[in-house]
């Protein structure tokens, strides 16, 4: 993987991703990438947790990466309990 910022961003990714795994680990998989994450490493950060399927749910996902892994999309909050999910599904044209 090659990222073309700078070193701190590639930190804070790697961090994510560390965390994430972590949570993945302890909540059996039942985590969300919630919306308040810097945008300077949304992308990447985006795309790798799905690559490495770290989350279930993703708020406000970058452009790039919702496009590239066609992700259903929902308008609602990422701690909406699971049962109350569909209510809030967007129907795609």
């Amino acid at each position: 993987m090659k990222i073309l910022v700078c070193a701190g961003t590639y930190y804070f990714i790697k961090k994510g991703i560390k965390i994430s795994a972590t949570a993945y680990n302890l909540m059996h998989g039942k985590i969300s990438l919630g919306c308040m994450r810097p945008y300077k490493i949304k992308d990447e950060l985006d795309r790798e947790v799905i690559k490495r399927n770290l989350v279930e749910r993703i708020a406000n996902p970058s452009p790039k990466v919702l496009k590239e892994f066609n992700l259903q999309l929902y308008d609602a909050c990422c701690s909406l309990p699971e049962e109350y999910l569909n209510n809030f599904k967007i129907k795609r044209e």
